[in-house]
């Protein structure tokens, strides 16, 4: 009797260990699955990054579409806008007609997520001290209609550059933002390059997203008797230009960001206005933000370095290999849910090369939460076209950093703008400076501006030419969740930019 106890207790313990055993390879297998799967169109995203309810009723609902599965036969069918754009995400086969997992694929790959993911995600809430000596906070215009501004731009001449989707208005400010120029466009201005001879003005065409090419560059003229020249139309939802001589033909190329929606492309226009200009994709994902030119390989040629935020999250640089050839190589992938917001390539470290300066904090496309991922990124270049993580600032929501010596102690500082900072607190961090000490950066201090508007474009410069770098923060009025009354509040200010006066000089 006691063998035989004994041969149950044993036979216990090793239903349990091969039970245990089956239950941990099964999850390794979905595991396995999961990384095969998601990680084939972007960076494998981590289940413990986002909580439980997000990735049952946000990620994966929306996932589902992109693998042929749709709640209804009439459900993908509703996915395409009416049109040109639609008709494009269709050629594309963006979301396929069957799909692409079967049930079981799908459901393990659910249960995995479920079962990894946290019901919440770490909560901090940080208190910053006030800086209350720097800047003077100066609000010089106030506008009749809600404020949508989607360009802010200084001029070499001290001037501003000024341009607000909602109503079409381009505008150029003088000293003590006098109106110099008024231009009224049918769709949203959202980025100015000055030239010596004529300005080139990127239209989006469409604030809200669509796979539509009504977005076009404009030159306009120095000469302010001259009409604006169309450039290039038929552009999806461009956000971006950058012009440079990349062949050293003497004719400069354009470079435009096509951001899109479920398409679009980084494009280079070669040729010229007279004889016509010629377009190549250099990407043709969509979600191209911001690009930069600059000889990263020190090979003597000119590369382009871009920031894409849709989808496959990265930083990609186009090596140039002479004639507008180019061979592409991803410096750094980011997953999907960062919502990368912009990028500066910048020395920060004085070495003589360029460093990347990344933000983190779009967090548009569901109900937002905070996430403890989103901020500032500093990556340090170790040569070799290789860069490696060197800072983390912390900022929910940020939209932009911009690194100058705003005290003018003789070291880099970072400031950092927010979009979709922590909406619940009394006071949102929506503007955060980290002084720099000569070995990184200190606790950050915050200027208070939220009560005057939400800050999607940035721009800093000296403004008023007396030596220090001022800035300068455009607001754009979107639903506020949860809405302590700053809503009510923009209407009521009318506010479309504030000025950040630096007071050091």
């Amino acid at each position: 009797m006691q063998k035989f106890s004994c041969f149950l207790f044993t036979s216990f313990i090793l239903i349990g260990i091969l039970e245990r055993c089956a239950d941990f390879n099964s999850s390794s297998n979905d595991e396995k699955l999961a990384q095969r799967v998601c990680g084939s169109c972007h960076t494998y995203p981590d289940p413990t990054s986002l909580p439980k309810e997000y990735w049952q009723n946000h990620i994966f609902p929306s996932m589902a579409k992109f693998m042929g599965r749709y709640v209804s036969e009439y459900s993908r069918d509703s996915l395409f806008e009416k049109g040109e754009g639609g008709e494009k995400v269709k050629r594309a086969g963006v979301f396929p007609e069957h799909p692409i997992l079967s049930d079981d694929e799908w459901n393990k790959i659910y249960r995995y997520y479920l079962s990894k993911a946290p019901n919440s995600l770490p909560s901090k809430v940080s208190k910053y001290p006030l800086l209350e000596t720097l800047f003077s906070i100066e609000t010089p215009v106030r506008i009749k209609d809600k404020a949508s501004t989607t360009l802010l731009k200084w001029t070499k001449n001290g001037n501003l550059i000024y341009g607000d989707a909602g109503v079409g208005n381009f505008i150029e400010f003088g000293s003590r933002f006098v109106t110099k120029k008024i231009g009224e466009l049918e769709q949203a201005p959202v980025h100015f390059i000055q030239g010596h001879n004529e300005d080139i003005v990127t239209v989006m065409g469409s604030f809200s997203p669509t796979d539509a090419a009504t977005g076009m560059l404009l030159a306009l003229p120095s000469d302010e008797r001259m009409p604006p020249a169309l450039l290039v139309d038929k552009l999806q939802r461009p956000v971006h230009t950058t012009v440079a001589d990349l062949d050293k033909d003497g004719k400069e190329e354009l470079i435009v960001c096509e951001f899109g929606k479920f398409t679009g492309s980084l494009s280079l226009f070669s040729g010229n206005r007279d004889q016509g200009f010629k377009k190549s994709k250099l990407s043709t994902t969509p979600g191209a933000l911001k690009c930069y030119i600059a000889d990263l390989n020190a090979d003597g040629r000119l590369d382009i370095v871009a920031l894409f935020g849709q989808a496959r999250e990265r930083i990609e640089v186009f090596l140039n290999q002479g004639r507008l050839n180019f061979k592409s190589l991803v410096l750094l992938e980011f997953p999907p849910y960062y919502g990368s917001s912009g990028f500066q390539l910048k020395d920060i470290d004085g070495d003589g090369d360029e460093d990347i300066i990344y933000t983190a904090g779009d967090n548009a496309d569901y109900d937002p939460i905070v996430k403890p991922f989103h901020g500032i990124y500093v990556f340090e270049n170790t040569g070799n076209l290789r860069f490696i993580q060197k800072y983390f600032l912390p900022m929910p929501g940020a939209y932009a950093a911009h690194l100058a010596d705003f005290d003018l102690d003789g070291k880099l500082d970072l400031l950092g703008v927010s979009f979709f900072p922590d909406w619940t607190v009394s006071q949102p961090a929506d503007c955060l400076l980290w002084k720099g000490n000569g070995k990184g950066f200190s606790k950050p201090a915050q200027l208070p501006l939220s009560h005057l508007g939400r800050w999607i474009v940035s721009d800093i410069g000296d403004c008023d030419g007396d030596g220090d770098t001022d800035v300068i923060l455009g607001s754009l009025m979107l639903e506020v969740k949860p809405d302590k009354g700053q809503m009510n509040q923009w209407l009521k200010e009318k506010t479309p930019f504030v000025v950040l006066k630096n007071k050091t000089k």
